[in-house]
């Protein structure tokens, strides 16, 4: 795995050295993945506040539209903190995560912290290896009426 974190994220860099990310300026996103298997996804982090400043400035429909075109088959936004304290209503970061969340390819993960931040890269880097994840090996998916039998009495 060959994580990339944008310069700008100094944050992220200090929190992920284990990982030993290189640093560039990135055309696009704030951290690309790449495994050996040639996938890749890229990821832009927002905090709450940002998210409202670029919602407000148009940067949203810019940054957004990037990393929909970008290549990328997989594409991660983060929004940390809360939605509900910044100068915007809650209702409008609602509706831009959603909108995140519901393109084809898009995924949207909501994250207390940096911190926490640091957490899902590291999951993500794991579960995506080896392409995206399934049922674990051995387990064998149950029929509703197999399922109702063990829950209902």
């Amino acid at each position: 795995m060959a994580l990339c974190i944008d310069f700008r994220e100094k944050g992220l860099i200090n929190l992920l050295k284990c990982l030993k990310p290189s640093v560039a300026s990135l055309a696009v996103g704030d951290i690309t993945c790449s495994y050996e298997d040639n996938t890749e996804w890229v990821m832009e982090r927002k905090t709450a506040d940002d998210l409202a400043t670029s919602i407000i400035d148009g940067r949203w429909v810019d940054q957004t539209a990037r990393l929909m075109t970008s290549g990328y088959k997989c594409v991660f936004f983060v929004v940390e903190g809360d939605l509900s304290s910044t100068n915007l209503p809650h209702e409008t970061l609602l509706s831009a995560c959603l909108n995140a969340e519901l393109r084809p390819g898009s995924h949207l993960i909501r994250s207390a912290c940096i911190e926490e931040t640091a957490m899902v890269i590291k999951q993500l880097g794991a579960k995506l290896a080896g392409g995206p994840p399934g049922i674990p090996s051995g387990l064998q998916p149950k029929s509703k009426r197999e399922r109702d039998s063990e829950t209902v009495w």
